[in-house]
């Protein structure tokens, strides 16, 4: 689930369609508290000394925002949508204890 935004998208627009879709998966999860975002700055123009080379910032390496992304990312509203999943799967899980309580007496 997480690798859908972790591997390479070959445009900025797929990059934040992928953040997005990330996102909202993790929302679904009840024990996930936060998600961060890995760097700021992209990778060095050639690279890292190890040979990484990853488009994985919120602005390049003149410190120019990619706008498909930083749109994505200044229009959640987070906290809504954890409130929103959260009450989702509490339902869920309500629903489900409901249907496996037995009679007492039963085993």
């Amino acid at each position: 689930m997480i690798a859908a935004f972790i591997r390479w998208s070959p445009t900025q627009k797929e990059r934040a369609a992928g953040f997005r879709t990330t996102l909202h998966a993790l929302l679904k999860i009840p024990y996930v508290i936060g998600a961060d975002w890995f760097q700021y700055y992209d990778e060095p123009t050639h690279g890292r000394y190890d040979g990484e080379n990853f488009n994985f910032g919120l602005v390049d390496i003149h410190d120019r925002p990619y706008e498909p992304l930083t749109t994505i990312a200044s229009g959640l509203d987070l906290v809504g949508l954890k409130t929103a999943a959260c009450t989702c799967a509490s339902g869920r899980l309500a629903r489900r204890a409901a249907r496996s309580t037995k009679p007492a007496g039963t085993i």
